[in-house]
């Protein structure tokens, strides 16, 4: 019996205890993206005379070598990083996930196309993509959208296309074909339910090493352009300083730790063997 099938005659799924304490960070992460930079002012306000200001009651998390404060450009980095890596993983779940589909549901010609590219491209490396579409069109927030787009939504087609035609074998499915049910029906009451939870936990694995992906090539100086607050460029910026001012790479190193913490916990939960049985 299928994930879908599953799950519908047998209840809920069981999720992990690890589940919740990823939700708990990704809840207020969430929050400090969306509300924190309507507190903070100005991240990008330079004060030399400031410059590695050790933590304080009016600097919680220091400053950096401008002078500039560490806390309101991790708060301002937060909707930067996670905004495009949640668009970007969004953007190929779902590309991927209906050429997948088509690509099952269609075969023949279009199967080999698919599937072929799909191959193609696995084997490389995101970073790779995103160097080279930076390289053609320069660096910015399109050249690193673009390039992970390129890179990942191969990974979500081969599943959905693995599910897809496991689904369409199935009992119920040949039955509503035979009942003359339409397509766009089968699809949206037999296929999707099965290919949804597959497709969701690897969003949310893909989710973490996406922002990885995205602070790697802000560190490497080819992501947001400068003086855009984004997590892996204000590493870059202090590392230089970190033996005089180590609370300058904390900030956004803790950042980008706890954002792919929480992401792999969930996207694990999801894939867990437990979050996909249902009660008996």
């Amino acid at each position: 019996m299928t994930t879908g099938s599953y799950i519908a005659f047998h209840g809920k799924p069981q999720l992990p205890a690890k589940f919740w304490p990823g939700v708990g960070i990704a809840v207020i992460l969430g929050l400090i993206a969306a509300l924190g930079p309507v507190f903070i002012g100005d991240e990008n306000a330079q004060n030399l005379s400031l410059a590695f200001q050790a933590p304080s009651r009016s600097y919680w998390l220091g400053t950096d070598h401008l002078g500039r404060s560490v806390l309101a450009r991790v708060i301002k980095g937060a909707a930067t990083s996670l905004g495009l890596a949640v668009v970007a993983v969004a953007a190929t779940a779902l590309a991927g996930t209906v050429l997948g589909a088509l690509s099952a549901w269609c075969r023949g010609w279009t199967n080999t196309l698919i599937m072929g590219l799909a191959n193609t491209l696995l084997a490389c490396p995101t970073i790779l993509f995103v160097l080279l579409v930076a390289g053609l069109f320069g660096n910015g927030t399109w050249s690193v959208l673009i390039g992970i787009c390129i890179a990942k939504w191969p990974a979500f087609a081969r599943l959905s296309y693995i599910v897809t035609r496991s689904e369409l074998i199935a009992d119920h499915v040949e039955a509503s074909r035979l009942l003359g049910f339409r397509t766009p029906y089968i699809l949206a009451k037999h296929i999707l339910p099965g290919v949804a939870p597959q497709i969701t936990s690897t969003a949310a694995l893909s989710l973490a090493s996406t922002i990885l992906t995205i602070s790697a090539v802000g560190f490497l100086g080819i992501g947001i352009a400068p003086p855009t607050a984004e997590w892996g460029a204000m590493v870059a910026d202090a590392i230089g300083y970190f033996p005089d001012a180590p609370y300058a790479v904390f900030g956004p190193a803790c950042a980008i730790f706890l954002a792919t913490l929480s992401a792999t916990l969930i996207g694990e939960s999801l894939a867990s063997p437990t979050s996909t049985s249902g009660r008996s």
